[in-house]
């Protein structure tokens, strides 16, 4: 019992260090609250009180008001702060007291820290539109009210700002918005806080084009990259399905965004790979962009195959044409290989695309203006080196001048207004002698800041804008850029701007009369335009830009004019495809077979088309003009000469195995068909001629790898540790790091030791973290933990006296024993020597079911029985006493007395047989054998045992005469009686009810009895009346009446018998 008390009180501090680590840990972790108003919530596990004063909230030691909101079954409540909280750490305080008067107090720190109102713009989309008439529309994170206008200065409670419509204060909106340019919105929360954004509206009425591109794919493992490149920013879908609209598309290019305004990107990828592309067969892939303004590219396409059995090629990407420095060379190969690209067809000093077996080879090389032709090559993984291939390109490393715009107007008196709302001219001017001007971009301005147009480009100097909407009194500009064939663009210029006044028109365009140079009657030649049908000598003459005829007509897709969204000369927008060399803005304003490229329809690459052109190729994108173009047709696919064909082997018409590196073996057997290895010679035996094989030895590294670090390409040492360092060869290849150097990185750790310890042996900068630190952090945890013990008993200590004391149990019914003792209105008295009262019988426990109650029945007459005995038993031997008389014992026999004893002895309890079984084993009573003489001869026999002649004598002489041992036996008797008497009565237990009077006299008389007997007893039978005695004074619950009479009365009666 003692063990588990222990491990209980173990388990106790085990969970107070607990709870003590967990509230540790609440305490340090601070709380961010994004809110100036914010509810403390507080819950308790019992119910408790808070008194008024005891929750308290500071800011740097300064209390902050705050009320209780709310209470719910005094377990949780809720506080509030009286006013708003400025941003700042602040720390709560409460103490509660439970019903039992312990105080728990509680602190809890957390960080007030609001966010600036986030102000976004929902539409126009990112800012852009493509039309005059939007709706403006804003959003915040949380509720405020929003104004804007075109003065960044302006207080937000100016008249001057217009508020934005709201209902829920998060969604604000300004229908049919018209103004571009920079908007400037400010927003006041419900902490009446101000926040200012700026958003610049642009119209964009101009569609992306793109461009789509991928590899084919020749080798595991199955991916390519699909490549999206658009004339402006945009994010891109694709699908293999070419019914699917934009937003149906499945697929999504990397990064893809549609509110994020930086996720707009030129040049968009996307990895492909199984199952989304299927091996041996044609792939192809459907791709559409969208632009800020939410306006849709054409669909693209692009088809590429997958065969891992394919024959290797190499493709170039970059540079093309004219290009800039530093010059991106960029080839693709279909299979693993490395590539180098010189400027000579001898490959020397060439220059290394990248630093193993890739698919994709780049490099960045600087270089001075000029025309240059760079030579490629490749060697391939399994397939070997490849043929030299040329790469022309002219650097134009300058942009074209800066534009210098004219817009004046040709037909007013005065070139700098214009009488017409509906059109403005203006001419451009740039100059490129490197590569000449490709295309301009113009826009034109409000003098307010708003765009009216945006970018539109154009590849004439000159443009008429017809179809315009513009203000009276405004004053327009051009700006505009020009970008030349390297894809470098110049300076933007500005025109010195128009202004608009029909109040200036001269009076002649008023008069009703067809004068001066009009073309009709008040229109035409300086005034304001024609409507249709009247007449006209130019299209300038006509509101529509369209004269036929003399005669003013509808702008249609026949008139000879770019006018209505065409994008060239009755092309392009609503009307139909433009032809090669006319400008577009999409691949749909081009004809078939033709794309848009840097805005001017231009021929398709017959090569990639996935059609079979003829006169170009001898199988569909294969042979021919496109075997040339690095594209030579596989196996059975049609020919018409060995070059068509990736085997060299073209017989009668179709491409079919042969011997490309001229060996003497099929390339179909060859295990390098791609070069010469006669011999067949394969060190490891992995199917790969050593000539072409990476890994000759099969020892899992690159032999130009092993050739480069000293290592035997011939031999097997991937398990060599070349630098001691303890890694391996192949470790160390695997790992990039130098098998020659033990410390490849430099910073004093060898290589191994900072694979062990987890960092980069190729980092300088990452290194192992020192074993002191390591022993220190240890310590500090073990310091950390003993303290949180120590707290831990001390608040169990104090938890333990302030938790209430327990309330009292009822005292237990007194026993019969205890009740008598309290009758007599004193406790019972041992006296010393005497042995423990005996205890009554425990109470047994209440009976279960059938079975325990015959239990508890039994025990309760076994117990009425053993009372009913000892009562028989005690009567019996007082009235020994009160008799006078002894009972002799008949030497060697058991008699009823012992055989009643016996059956006593059986029955009793110890504790109540002790004194019944001493007094009936050594007092017999005088009625059974013959009177007092023969008593005292039967207890002077047990004195005599052992003490041999002397005994005997002595016996026999105290018959006559009283010996000296008598007499001081009487002596002594009677002092004991004396000092009893003056010490009052000696309680005697009694386990029956009271007894009678008449037995009390009987009592009386037996005490007589027992002093008289006691005074002429010799030494040796002093020890049995010891016991006699220690019997009849044993202490009960009721004092017995006898031993109240004093010793005097006990020597008369002694001395009468």
């Amino acid at each position: 019992m003692k063990d588990k008390g222990a491990m209980n009180e173990w388990v106790r501090l085990g969970l107070v260090f607990l709870i003590i680590v967990a509230f540790s840990a609440s305490l340090c972790s601070a709380t961010t609250v994004k809110k100036r108003d914010p509810v403390i919530r507080l819950d308790y596990g019992e119910p408790v009180s808070i008194p008024e004063g005891a929750a308290n909230l500071t800011l740097g030691g300064n209390l902050i008001p705050i009320s209780l909101i709310s209470k719910e079954d005094d377990r949780i409540f809720r506080y509030k702060p009286d006013s708003l909280l400025e941003d700042g750490d602040y720390l709560f305080t409460v103490t509660a007291t439970d019903r039992y008067g312990n105080n728990n107090t509680q602190t809890k720190e957390f960080t007030v820290l609001v966010p600036e109102l986030d102000i976004v713009i929902i539409k126009p989309k990112l800012g852009f539109t493509s039309e005059r008439e939007f709706d403006l529309e804003i959003s915040t994170d949380r509720q405020a009210s929003c104004k804007y206008s075109f003065d960044p200065s302006l207080p937000f409670d100016s008249p001057a700002q217009v508020e934005l419509v709201t209902d829920d204060g998060l969604l604000h909106s300004r229908p049919d918005f018209n103004n571009l340019g920079e908007v400037y919105v400010k927003c006041m929360d419900v902490y009446e806080e101000i926040t200012s954004r700026s958003f610049a509206i642009t119209f964009d009425d101009t569609a992306p084009s793109i461009t789509v591109s991928a590899a084919d794919v020749s080798t595991l493992p199955l991916e390519t990259v699909l490549v999206a490149e658009a004339s402006e920013p945009v994010i891109c879908r694709y699908s293999k399905n070419p019914e699917l609209d934009y937003r149906f598309m499945e697929g999504k290019f990397d990064g893809y965004r549609r509110f994020d305004i930086t996720a707009y990107k030129e040049h968009n990828e996307r990895l492909l790979v199984p199952p989304e592309i299927a091996d041996h067969s044609i792939n192809t892939f459907y791709v559409i962009c969208e632009d800020r303004g939410g306006l849709y590219s054409s669909r693209a396409s692009v088809s590429f195959n997958v065969d891992s059995t394919a024959i290797p090629t190499a493709t170039l990407n970059k540079p093309k044409g004219f290009v800039e420095s530093p010059v991106e060379f960029d080839i693709t190969t279909n299979k693993p290989a490395r590539c180098l690209v010189s400027m000579g067809a001898a490959m020397s000093g060439p220059t290394q695309l990248d630093s193993g077996f890739s698919m994709r080879h780049t490099a960045s090389i600087e270089l001075g203006h000029g025309a240059y032709t760079y030579y490629g090559q490749c060697t391939f993984q399994s397939e070997g080196q490849q043929d030299v291939f040329p790469i022309p390109f002219v650097i134009d490393t300058t942009p074209p001048s800066r534009v210098v715009l004219n817009d004046s107007n040709p037909k007013a008196q005065d070139p700098e207004v214009t009488y017409d709302g509906t059109k403005l001219f203006c001419r451009f001017y740039a100059d490129d002698p490197e590569s000449g001007i490709d295309i301009y971009q113009y826009s034109i301005h409000d003098s307010n800041g708003s765009k009216l147009l945006g970018n539109t480009t154009v590849a004439d100097d000159s443009e008429w804008v017809t179809g315009l909407k513009l203000a009276e009194g405004h004053k327009y500009y051009f700006k505009a850029r020009a970008r030349n064939r390297a894809g470098l663009w110049g300076e933007e210029g500005i025109s010195d701007g128009i202004t608009v006044r029909p109040e200036l028109v001269p009076s002649a365009c008023s008069n009703t009369l067809k004068d001066g140079d009009e073309t009709d009657v008040d229109c035409g030649g300086k005034c304001s335009g024609c409507d249709a049908g009247r007449s006209c000598k130019e299209n300038t003459d006509c509101i529509s830009g369209y004269c036929e005829d003399s005669i003013c007509k509808e702008p249609s897709c026949s008139d000879g004019v770019k006018n209505q969204d065409e994008t060239d000369s009755d092309c392009g927008g609503k009307c139909s495809e433009c032809g090669e060399g006319k400008s577009c803005e999409t691949d749909d304003d081009c004809q078939q077979g033709l794309s848009c490229s840097s805005y001017e329809c231009k021929r398709e690459n017959k090569c990639e088309n996935g059609r079979w052109d003829e006169e170009v190729e001898s199988d569909i994108d294969c042979g021919g003009l496109c075997a040339e173009e690095g594209k030579p047709c596989e196996l059975d696919m049609m020919c018409l000469k060995d070059t068509d064909c990736a085997s060299g082997n073209c017989d009668d018409g179709i491409c079919k195995e042969g011997d490309r590196d001229k060996d003497g073996i099929l390339d179909i057997e060859d295990n390098c068909p791609g070069i010469s290895n006669p011999e067949q010679a394969d060190l490891d035996s992995d199917g790969r001629g050593d000539a072409c094989d990476d890994d000759a030895d099969g020892d899992g590294m690159d032999d130009v790898w092993e050739t480069e670090h000293g290592l035997d390409p011939g031999l097997n040492d991937s398990h060599d540790d070349k630098d001691g360092d303890g890694l391996t060869n192949i470790e160390e290849f695997d790992l990039g790091t130098d098998p020659g150097i033990k410390d490849t990185d430099g910073d004093g750790y060898n290589d191994r030791r900072e694979v062990d310890a987890g960092t980069d042996p190729l980092d300088p900068e990452d290194k192992p973290s020192s074993g002191v630190w390591s022993i220190l952090k240890w310590v500090l945890i073990i310091i950390i933990v003993v303290i949180l013990i120590m707290f831990g008993l001390q608040y169990y200590e104090a938890s333990k006296k302030k938790r209430p004391g327990l309330i009292a149990p009822p005292a237990r019914p007194a026993s019969k024993t205890a009740g008598t003792a309290g009758a007599g209105g004193a406790l019972p008295l041992r006296m010393p020597g005497m042995p423990e009262p005996a205890m009554p019988p425990g109470k047994p426990a209440p009976a279960q079911g059938a079975e325990n109650e015959k239990l508890r029945l039994l025990y309760k007459r076994m117990r009425d029985k053993k009372m009913q005995q000892k009562r028989f038993e005690r009567e019996k031997l007082f009235d020994v006493f009160s008799s006078g008389e002894t009972m002799p014992l008949k030497k060697g026999a058991a008699g009823p007395e012992k055989a009643e004893k016996d059956r006593l002895d059986r029955l009793m309890p110890e504790p109540e047989k002790t004194p019944v079984t001493l007094l009936s084993a050594e007092v017999k009573s005088p009625e059974e054998k013959g009177g007092e003489k023969g008593g005292e001869k039967q207890l002077g026999k047990p004195g005599m045992q052992g003490q041999g002649r002397q005994g005997k004598k002595a016996a026999s002489a105290s018959k006559t005469q009283p010996s000296k041992t008598m007499a001081r036996t009487k002596v002594s008797a009677g002092s004991r009686a004396s000092r009893a008497s003056s010490r009052g009565p000696i309680p005697i237990i009694q386990h029956g009810p009271a007894e009678k009077p008449e037995k009390q006299e009987r009592g009386k008389q037996g005490d007589d009895v027992f002093s008289r007997l006691k005074a002429a007893a010799g030494p040796a039978d002093r020890t049995v009346f010891k016991k006699l005695k220690s019997v009849a004074t044993k202490p009960s619950a009721r004092p017995n009446q006898r031993a109240g009479k004093n010793a005097d009365a006990k020597d008369k009666q002694a001395k009468g018998k």
